[in-house]
C-alpha cells in the first residue's frame, strides 16, 4: 500500500511539473485527490500492469478536475493537460518505441507484418489483462491490430470524464513518429478508436510505396 501511495504521489508530481507555469495546481491537493480516486476504483487493478494504469489515470483525472475548476473551461483544461502529456510523450518517444515493439538494434528495415505482430504481442505483455489485442487478416497490404478493450477508456468513461480519453489516444502518435524516423518504410493509420465509436481502436501498418 505504501509503495502504491508513493507511486501515485510521484506520478502526480511529475504531471504537475510537466504543466509548469501553464497552470497553477496545488500539488498536495492533487495528490490526495488522486489517492482517493485510485482507492475508489481499486478493483480495476487486476494485475501489475493495470496497477500502473490506475496510478497514471488517477493522477491525470485528479489534475484535470482541478484545472477544470480553476479555468472554468473544460476546453482550456483539456488543451493545457493534453499539451503537457504530449510533450512528455514526445520526450520519451524514441525509448518507448523500442520498448513497445522490441525493435532490433540494427537499422535494417522491418515489415508491416512484423510491426503488427510485435504491437499485439508486446501489448499483451506490457499492458496486461485490462487490454485486449486482436490481429485482423491482412487486407490490401494493411496489417491491422484491433484493440477491443482498454483500461483508460473504461476508467475515464466510468469516472464521467470520457473527454479525457482522447488525450491519451493522441500519445500514440508520439511513439509512432519516432518509429517512422527509424523505419521510414512503415506507414500508419488509426481510423477508429474506442473513444470515438466505442467499438475498437484499429491500428494499421503498411509498406510505403
Amino acid at each position: 500500500m505504501r509503495r502504491f501511495e508513493h507511486e501515485v504521489r510521484q506520478t502526480v508530481r511529475d504531471l504537475v511539473n510537466l504543466l509548469g507555469s501553464a497552470a497553477s495546481v496545488s500539488l498536495r491537493d492533487a495528490q490526495e485527490r488522486a489517492l482517493r480516486i485510485a482507492n475508489s476504483v481499486a478493483f480495476m487493478a487486476v494485475d501489475d500492469p493495470s496497477r500502473g494504469h490506475l496510478t497514471y489515470s488517477s493522477s491525470i483525472l485528479s489534475v484535470y478536475r482541478e484545472l477544470r475548476v480553476k479555468l472554468v473551461s473544460t476546453r482550456s483544461a483539456l488543451q493545457i493537460l493534453g499539451d503537457a502529456l504530449f510533450e512528455g510523450a514526445v520526450n520519451d518517444a524514441p525509448a518507448y518505441a523500442y520498448k513497445r515493439l522490441e525493435l532490433p538494434a540494427s537499422e535494417d528495415a522491418v515489415s508491416p507484418d512484423w510491426i503488427a505482430h510485435q504491437f499485439a504481442t508486446r501489448g499483451r505483455a506490457l499492458y496486461g489483462r485490462s487490454f485486449r489485442y486482436i490481429r485482423e487478416h491482412e487486407l490490401d497490404g494493411r496489417h491491422t491490430v484491433r484493440v477491443e478493450k482498454c483500461f483508460f477508456y473504461e476508467f475515464f468513461r466510468g469516472s464521467n470524464a470520457p473527454e479525457v480519453t482522447p488525450l491519451l489516444c493522441r500519445l500514440d502518435y508520439a511513439w509512432i513518429e519516432a518509429l517512422r524516423r527509424k523505419q521510414p518504410n512503415i506507414q500508419f493509420d488509426r481510423p477508429s478508436t474506442l473513444a470515438s465509436d466505442g467499438v475498437a481502436c484499429r491500428f494499421q501498418f503498411w509498406q510505403k510505396e
